[in-house]
């Protein structure tokens, strides 16, 4: 203890520092009524003055009261923990903080190596995404001029299919926060004790006085006529009450604490404890590299969640490219089973046969006309290109394919 600081204090003296000087509302009151006749008025920067002065020694009760507290409250840790039994119980309870950590630190490197694999794949797979995308639409520019009789030899348009371990890593994400949140709350609540903390408390900490402003009769009469400093008096008194009723039952606890007891049982025990803070330093740092594993993981969270988010505008895109290619395959269906049976030009029916003279040829643009009519408007427009009876496109094939889904079936 340094020259400065003042005698530590018997609790009678303490009691005796922090004993209320002002009356209570009950004497007030009456002493009210008496200095209205007798007692001359405080002036208001009086009460004032008296009333800051009485709050800020509430104030100093309370923080005093705070000290002890504290104190007695590490005095008795450290005296439980100095007991063989108890020490036991603390180092079994360390064997499963440990075992907790064991699964963490497990589970973290299992699902780093899984993200790892998830980004690099998912990277992969955003790479191909233009190369992929320029075939589909290649792809649905083929089948929208794709004829009826065609339609069966197109093949399904593939399209990626988004990872089942992307949600699997997602959830172990969670249930890795939640491990992580169990083990913190876990390293909180186990309480250590470290030699040099314990021999701080071999020595009580010293109180300081509070003093309290003395009473007048003049100041009851200032405070009795203003209701607004009789409003906060009153408030006053009754915290004082308080604060000076907790004061005196936890002064008579910190009053009762024998540092020599904890020295003599901090000798007994010293190379145990010893031993449990080079444990405890062990485990500090592997809680450490835990929790810079766990930040990494977190990282690795974020990029994850990345590459689903664009694996799943990839698999949107795609989607709706095979959406449009099915509509067109449905159209072109349809009007493969609504098409008419026979030519539009000479309107005679379609015969089978390839060489037949009615036989359904396909122009470039998808309709049909017999061969007999083909030819002759292939003939007629030479030297230049033959135009589709039906929709006056050119075709510029050498040659027409028959179209076999017209044909009927020979009988």
């Amino acid at each position: 203890m340094s020259e400065n600081e003042p005698e530590p204090r018997s609790k009678a003296e303490n009691v005796n520092i922090l004993k209320r000087r002002q009356p209570s509302v009950e004497e007030f009151k009456i002493e009210e009524v008496t200095a209205k006749v007798t007692v001359k008025k405080a002036s208001e920067e009086e009460v004032k003055k008296f009333i800051n002065s009485y709050e800020e020694s509430i104030r100093g009760i309370e923080k005093q009261t705070a000290i002890m507290q504290k104190y007695n409250d590490e005095f008795n840790f450290c005296m439980w923990h100095t007991i063989p039994e108890n020490v036991k119980t603390l180092k079994s309870k360390r064997q499963e903080f440990i075992t907790m950590m064991d699964q963490l630190a497990e589970a973290q490197t299992s699902l780093l190596e899984d993200s790892n694999c998830i980004i690099k794949d998912s990277k992969t797979m955003i790479d191909t995404l233009p190369k992929k995308t320029v075939q589909e639409q290649e792809f649905y520019k083929r089948i929208s001029l794709c004829v009826p009789n065609n339609i069966l030899n197109v093949t399904k348009s593939s399209k990626p299919e988004i990872p089942e371990n992307f949600q699997q890593i997602l959830k172990r994400f969670d249930e890795m926060e939640e491990w992580s949140f169990g083990f913190l709350v876990s390293r909180v609540a186990r309480r250590v004790l470290f030699l040099d903390n314990a021999t701080k408390l071999l020595t009580k900490p010293g109180l300081v006085a509070v003093k309290f402003e003395s009473w007048t009769p003049e100041l009851g009469v200032g405070i009795a006529q203003n209701s607004d400093f009789k409003f906060r008096f009153t408030q006053l008194n009754y915290e004082e009450k308080f604060h000076h009723h907790k004061w005196k039952t936890i002064s008579a606890a910190y009053s009762s604490k024998s540092p020599e007891e904890l020295k003599r049982r901090l000798e007994g025990q010293k190379s145990v404890l010893e031993e449990e803070e080079r444990e405890e330093k062990k485990i500090e740092d592997y809680v450490t590299k835990i929790l810079d594993q766990f930040r990494k993981i977190k990282h690795q969270l974020v990029i994850v969640k990345q590459q689903l988010e664009e694996q799943q505008k990839v698999q949107s895109e795609l989607d709706h490219i095979e959406k449009s290619v099915k509509s067109v395959q449905d159209l072109i269906r349809e009007q493969f089973n609504t098409v008419q049976k026979e030519c539009p030009v000479c309107l005679l029916d379609f015969t089978n046969g390839i060489n037949s003279e009615r036989c359904p040829l396909v122009w470039q643009c998808g309709h049909t006309t017999c061969n007999n009519c083909s030819q002759t408007l292939v003939d007629i427009t030479k030297p230049f290109k033959p135009q589709c009876p039906v929709c006056r496109k050119k075709h510029t094939l050498k040659k027409f394919t028959p179209n076999f889904g017209l044909m009927p079936k020979p009988t």
